[in-house]
């Protein structure tokens, strides 16, 4: 399995992080983060009102990455990259996103819909799983 450091651009858009953690618990990659890239999320969460503890819950502790051999991927590229080795995984996961949701989206269309927007950054992964649906 390989490894993934997320950076802190995904880690603040919540569908996305959410959608990139729930791909990782089918154990498709395993998601790392320093304490650098940390930082501002936690100060971000913070200063818009969530409470410590569930800052912490949401971003874990971080793994020491210092000396990995990193490429750097887009999210739209790595999430479409997961779909193509990936596809029964990756659409279990936002099966399981989706219904974890008490308001919108509800469906895996509407996450969909919400991943292809601009704030999310995920148009051409989003075109690609509505395409095996």
């Amino acid at each position: 399995m390989d490894a993934v450091l997320l950076d802190t651009c995904v880690l603040l858009k919540s569908y996305l992080c959410d959608t990139l953690l729930s791909i990782a618990e089918e154990s498709v990659y395993r998601p790392l983060w320093s304490e650098h890239v940390l930082a501002e999320p936690r100060r971000n969460l913070v200063k818009a009102g969530a409470k410590q503890e569930a800052v912490e819950h949401r971003l874990g502790q971080p793994v020491a990455v210092a000396h990995l051999g990193i490429t750097v991927v887009g999210q739209d590229d790595f999430l479409s990259g997961l779909l193509e080795l990936y596809p029964d995984a990756v659409l279990d996961a936002l099966r399981r996103q989706a219904s974890r949701y008490r308001r919108e989206p509800r469906t895996v269309l509407a996450l969909l819909n919400v991943l292809a927007s601009p704030g999310q950054g995920c148009p051409d992964f989003s075109r690609q799983c509505r395409a095996l649906l």
